[in-house]
């Protein structure tokens, strides 16, 4: 009798126990999820053409105030024309006639719904009533879709590089490269301690050449800095005007010089002259006794 009783005391022990954790996880499962089991609720409909970023769950705000969440979607599978969402709102919440519900993405994950409400009130919608929903444009969703298509293919170019960088580091002819370097890199540090000395040594000398060559030519120019210009250049315009007066005088035909110059019986008759006394030369030295006698005593 008593090992039955205790048979039936744990099976009862172990049920209670069984469904107090159920009640746990369905409790806990649906805080998660911002589900309030007790909390009171009032149902509502909206219709959306595109429910991208909702789920089950996703929380309803209104002033950036949380006033419920998503209870279930429904996606109109034979005519898509968007989906039926149907939303857990406060049953303190008073929806004005004319809302709005607005889906905002999180480029991050997940979105939200914001409820608009209109400037004018003058009516409230009932429960299980249908509020118009539409998709957010705002600057945050068009970044989201234009970003992450162009973040996947840059990731995509980058992926690519790397693979190309590694492949490149894993060229063989790399350390051939490398080595060529490091010769060129030893081969200017030598041009460059050559350099070094050619200028501790021989650039001096060079330069004292230099500077003793500017000395002489200073001096030289001292020298013909110091010279009279002035009486060379008296000298030389004497001699001009001397050359030019002779000149005036050998283009004169009543001159000595001009008769000389410009009478030609005068220069045939020297010529012949000339001629003659060249002839008479030539004869007397075949025939000198022919010009010169002696007398005997």
């Amino acid at each position: 009798m008593n090992n039955s009783f205790n048979h039936r005391q744990k099976t009862i022990l172990i049920g209670i126990t069984a469904i107090v954790t159920l009640l746990i996880f369905y409790f806990g499962f649906n805080y998660l999820k911002g589900i309030h089991v007790f909390s009171k609720s009032v149902t509502y409909y909206a219709t959306f053409d595109n429910v991208q970023g909702l789920d089950r769950s996703t929380k309803v705000f209104v002033n950036g105030y949380r006033v419920g969440n998503v209870r279930k979607i429904d996606f109109d599978y034979r005519g898509f024309n968007g989906a039926v969402v149907e939303l857990a709102l406060n049953s303190s919440l008073k929806i004005p006639r004319g809302s709005k519900l607005l889906i905002k993405n999180n480029p991050l994950g997940g979105g939200s719904i914001t409820l608009l409400l209109p400037e004018e009130i003058n009516d409230y919608l009932s429960k299980n009533d249908t509020i118009r929903g539409e998709q957010s444009t705002d600057m945050m969703a068009k970044l989201t879709e234009e970003l992450i298509p162009n973040l996947n293919a840059a990731i995509l170019s980058l992926d690519t590089l790397v693979g190309s960088v590694g492949g490149l580091v894993n060229n063989p002819d790399i350390p051939k490269t490398l080595a060529q370097l490091n010769a060129t890199t030893s081969a200017l540090q030598g041009s460059s301690m050559k350099l070094n000395h050619m200028m501790d040594h021989q650039v001096p000398a060079i330069l004292g050449n230099v500077e003793r060559s500017t000395q002489s030519i200073q001096d030289v120019a001292g020298q013909v800095a110091g010279a009279d210009f002035e009486k060379t250049l008296a000298d030389f315009t004497q001699v001009v005007t001397d050359l030019r007066k002779l000149s005036g005088q050998l283009a004169k035909e009543d001159s000595s010089l001009g008769l000389l110059l410009n009478d030609k019986g005068l220069y045939q008759k020297l010529d012949a002259a000339v001629h003659s006394a060249d002839s008479l030369l030539k004869d007397i030295q075949k025939n000198p006794k022919r010009y010169v006698s002696f007398s005997v005593f």
